[in-house]
């Protein structure tokens, strides 16, 4: 016999109801509520009518993966919000958001989770303890995302244009959560796939970032284009791996500008991704966008070129913007995703003495500062996408420690390091 549990959770939010109900009704707002940690990946979302839709995604929230299809709907005015599980991990469940009016500008939601797990009545009180940290975990943090989102929509909420927008590398860490943002707020939203089997609806374009073929006349006539392309740099930086991390950024954003130049109607807005080591090993010097490149090694002469592959699109007068990033944070990717595994068995220490300065920024805050270079058309050129203030890297591995409540493990050297990773 199979036990139905049900749980409730509030949230209050200074924002109109409209925009609230706008943005749950949004095509992006899903995609924004799911936690990193779930390492979900979308397979298929089908607008049903204006107001439902069915989602379909993989889910490893513990040690597999599992296909899960949800059907996403708001019934009519003034009744709650549905998510319902259609085929996944449990029995049954379905969520239900109540948006309660608590005066001109702001609103309470009432998160009702109801759901049976597939386990035999004897251990679902081992279990059900367990479930609810989780989802209260889950929520959590989609209503944290809620109320930062909707901070930033109604900062700009008078500068507001719905744009057309296109993002190559938008699978990766940042693209994806940059398309959901975007979408979230209303903007039509379109990716570009570097192969044609990819290319699956009328939002995906054809274009191969490394030959430069592609379906030029598509992408004529869009307000902003942004460049996410790039390989991981993680890894042993043999010769093979270096020659791949160079062309797949300088080659792709020369062949996407290239291209982009020729257009009848151009992009106003051109943003491509580049990285804080432009300016190298400063130690305890501080830098900003006026200072100069450092000094010759492999990442500055590499930001260098990347950078100057979007010049030519000066001769068409397109505000141009080089994102600098620090170091991006999140548990989906990058850095973070690959330390975690080790300080999570108590293997993580610090690098070195510990004194190297990292210069870092959660993702959140990097898609928030990259639509605030798309708002605000007075900047153009170089930014720094980073946080006010680095960290040392004893600070950083002393905080993840305490955050995953773990011991320091092992200090790790310099050396080993460079010989490990080249």
């Amino acid at each position: 016999m199979q036990r139905h549990t049900s749980l409730k959770f509030r949230v209050f939010i200074e924002c109109n109801e409209t925009i609230v109900v706008k943005w749950l009704l949004s095509e992006g707002s899903f995609g924004r509520s799911l936690p990193p940690t779930l390492n979900y990946k979308f397979l298929h979302r089908e607008e049903l009518t204006s107001c439902r839709r069915r989602v379909t995604f993989t889910l490893r929230p513990f040690f597999f993966n599992r296909k899960w299809k949800v059907i996403f709907f708001n019934p009519k005015k003034n009744a709650p919000f549905k998510l319902i599980q259609e085929k996944g991990l449990f029995a049954s469940f379905v969520n239900l958001m109540d948006i309660r009016v608590q005066g001109n500008d702001a609103v309470e939601i009432l998160d009702t989770i109801q759901y049976s797990l597939r386990f035999p009545w004897f251990f679902l009180n081992l279990r059900r303890k367990k479930m609810e940290r989780f989802f209260e975990s889950v929520l959590k943090y989609k209503h944290r995302v809620m109320i930062n989102d909707l901070k930033i929509y109604q900062k700009y909420f008078s500068t507001h244009v719905p744009m057309k927008i296109l993002i190559a590398g938008s699978h990766g860490m940042i693209g994806s959560q940059l398309t959901q943002l975007l979408l979230s707020f209303g903007h039509d939203v379109f990716v570009l796939e570097r192969q044609k089997q990819l290319c699956k609806n009328s939002r995906s374009i054809y274009f191969n970032l490394e030959t430069g073929e592609g379906s030029y006349a598509q992408l004529e006539g869009f307000d902003t284009v942004i460049n996410l392309v790039g390989s991981p740099i993680y890894g042993r930086w043999s010769d093979q791996k270096k020659e791949k991390i160079l062309n797949s950024r300088i080659e792709s954003t020369r062949n996407l500008v290239r291209v982009l130049t020729g257009l009848a109607r151009p992009p106003q807005l051109f943003i491509s991704a580049s990285a804080i080591g432009y300016y190298g090993n400063s130690g305890d010097l501080k830098v900003d966008e006026t200072s100069p490149k450092g000094s010759g090694s492999f990442l500055t002469n590499l930001c260098e070129k990347w950078e100057a592959s979007s010049a030519l699109l000066s001769s068409r007068s397109v505000r141009a913007v080089q994102l600098r990033f620090g170091v991006v944070l999140s548990p989906a990717g990058g850095l973070l995703k690959k330390l975690l595994p080790y300080y999570r068995l108590g293997l993580g220490g610090i690098v070195g003495d510990g004194t190297y300065y990292m210069s870092w920024i959660s993702l959140d805050d990097a898609v928030y500062a990259i639509y605030h270079t798309m708002v605000l058309k007075q900047i153009k050129g170089p930014i720094n996408i980073t946080a006010p203030f680095p960290i040392r890297s004893r600070g950083f591995s002393e905080e993840l420690v305490s955050t995953l409540k773990r011991n320091l493990g092992p200090t790790l050297p310099i050396f080993l390091i460079r010989f490990l990773k080249g």
